[in-house]
């Protein structure tokens, strides 16, 4: 780690794993539907892979956890202001719904 790179406290993200519950899913089942490993899975899930999801994921799995697309975009933006909030992080704007 650079000495100017501040680390930040994971936040787990509880709604992917009530999702994929619901459906009956274990993590590992998941990452070989989204094609990536159940390790990088389980870090996103665990809140220690990266702040922000890429749209390709995000889409896979809306589709896969059959998730109404704003649900899912409501819970994640959920998550990034829990996120930043925790992390003391005023990058962006909270959204309002």
């Amino acid at each position: 780690m650079h000495l100017n790179q501040k680390s930040h406290v994971p936040l787990v993200r509880d709604y992917l794993k009530v999702y994929r519950n619901k459906m009956g899913y274990s993590a590992e089942y998941l990452s070989r539907e989204l094609d990536v490993s159940a390790v990088y899975y389980r870090q996103i899930e665990g809140g220690q892979r990266g702040k922000r999801l890429p749209i390709e994921l995000v889409i896979k799995l809306i589709i896969l956890l059959h998730v109404e697309p704003l649900e899912f975009l409501k819970a994640e933006a959920s998550y990034l202001s829990s996120y930043e909030e925790l992390n003391g992080i005023k990058k962006y704007k909270k959204i309002r719904w």
